[in-house]
């Protein structure tokens, strides 16, 4: 796997094409618009080739990003074939004329990677997924595979990844936007109260007490994130930890009647144990940063996870986190008081445990949090990111 050489060339004039098959602002969304801004600042450019009217184009456009459109489905909801896909990105590549192709997830970098347009390619891996040789031999076929994490990385390398074209780049995180109530190197006093207010505001809006101690959990609703376990270990915790109260933000994404059914199941769990009245389900909420400073931990049990954009927002934000060692984790909780807070899938008791230990411990959860910042902010800077994605451009136009 590649290591990232220093560039200091100026970046070319023709844009970068960004191909997404998705119009949610998920993580995947999310990272590349926390990128780009600042590659943009650096003097690259970027069109778009996302689902029009989608709030992923509308946060594009608020960066100066221009979107040509994707179409990924048929009007009553026939997903486009992948011929049909190649076949229209190829074009948007003929009418854009970009300097390279920017595939954004990996079922993007599968469509791009065997095009022949004469544009070189990158692709982006954000999934831990077990792949066909055919789609392997797609996306070797991009010029560079991007991997957001060692073990994402290392996962696809062992199932016939080329290991010369695959450079890991980490997620970088806004440590602006997601930072503690009392940040030391932030000069204004009056942003300081502003976010002690709206944490103020938060605690009444959901009727929750000075001494209530809250559990947030950010993501998609389903079985990958391990929402049933999240349920078990809340359920489990509340009759330890006196006033436990958990946020849910998210949604569930999957039409499938399994998934549907799952999300029932666990809703009838809860609202039929005697602390289902201490759980608010959120949804998809913007102010998330907001939540995390009101929050005393964040609680994610994912079952998998090539590397958590909310785990870094929590780092930022200096949130304890209690999560399992699954994929990139361990590389965000890296750090010896937070790797404490890793265990295995299903390890519930331990999660419990952990919990009920952090609850009763204002110091360890004090010094967890500001272990956790610094690696934030020494690994995980959108500096670092932007300069490593910057590098990775330039060592595909080189060749």
């Amino acid at each position: 796997m590649n290591s990232q050489p220093e560039r200091l060339q100026s970046p070319p004039q023709r844009p970068v094409l960004v191909v997404g098959e998705y119009g949610v602002l998920n993580g995947g969304e999310r990272s590349f618009l926390t990128v780009a801004e600042r590659l943009i600042e650096c003097g690259w450019s970027y069109v778009a080739a996302v689902p029009s009217g989608s709030p992923f184009e509308m946060a594009l456009q608020k960066i100066g990003v221009r979107n040509v459109g994707l179409t990924t489905h048929l009007p009553d909801g026939t997903r486009l074939s992948q011929t049909g896909l190649r076949e229209q990105i190829a074009g948007l590549v003929a009418e854009v004329q970009p300097c390279l192709i920017h595939a954004n997830s990996l079922s993007m970098s599968r469509l791009v990677g065997p095009l022949e347009t004469g544009v070189p390619s990158v692709g982006y891996l954000r999934d831990i997924l077990k792949l066909s040789k055919k789609a392997t031999a797609d996306i070797n076929q991009n010029d560079r595979v991007v991997a957001v994490s060692n073990a994402t990385a290392q996962w696809h390398v062992s199932q016939g990844l080329d290991a010369d074209r695959v450079v890991t780049v980490y997620n970088g995180v806004n440590d602006q936007l997601f930072c503690p109530l009392g940040i030391a190197d932030d000069p204004n006093a009056e942003v300081g109260a502003q976010r002690a207010a709206t944490v103020e505001r938060l605690r009444a809006e959901f009727g929750f007490a000075a001494d209530d101690f809250v559990l947030l959990y950010v993501g998609q609703i389903g079985m990958r994130k391990g929402i049933r376990d999240l349920a078990e270990i809340f359920l489990q915790a509340a009759e330890r930890v006196a006033e436990l109260k958990l946020l849910v933000v998210g949604e569930r994404h999957s039409t499938k009647a399994e998934a549907i059914e799952y999300e029932r199941e666990i809703h009838e769990l809860i609202d039929a144990s005697p602390f289902g009245q201490n759980v608010k389900w959120l949804g998809r909420r913007e102010d998330v940063a907001d939540l995390m400073r009101l929050a005393n931990v964040l609680l994610h049990p994912a079952r998998q996870e090539p590397l958590g954009r909310v785990l870094l927002e929590a780092s930022a934000s200096a949130l304890p986190i209690v999560t399992t060692n699954v994929g990139g984790s361990a590389e965000i909780l890296s750090g010896p008081l937070a790797a404490g807070s890793l265990f295995a899938v299903g390890d519930n008791g331990q999660i419990v445990q952990r919990i009920v230990d952090l609850s009763g411990d204002l110091n360890l959860r004090c010094e967890i949090g500001q272990e956790q910042r610094q690696v934030a902010l020494q690994r995980f800077s959108i500096t670092q990111c932007c300069e490593s994605l910057s590098c990775t451009y330039f060592s595909v136009l080189d060749r």
